[in-house]
């Protein structure tokens, strides 16, 4: 795992990538360490999930990895 993959949940069904009402088919990772998932389109971030939760379904574009972790700075700045 590394940061810009795609995850998915291992267990859709009864464990989903979930926020509210919607459900996410997938997430980028954009930290290791602490773990951290943000959706694709940068709207909801993760910082509950563990990595043996998830599975790598492949690495998202760089258009796409530096909005998730644009997300991620934003939020985290917030306890700087």
């Amino acid at each position: 795992m590394e940061v810009g993959d795609f995850v998915v949940s291992k267990k859709p069904n009864t464990d989903p990538l979930i926020s509210g009402a919607m459900i996410y088919k997938r997430a980028v990772i954009v930290s290791i360490t602490p773990f951290a998932l943000v959706s694709e389109d940068g709207d909801m971030r993760w910082s509950t999930w563990e990595d043996d939760r998830v599975q790598v379904v492949g690495h998202a574009s760089e258009e796409i990895t530096e909005r998730c972790i644009d997300r991620y700075v934003r939020d985290m700045s917030k306890y700087l």
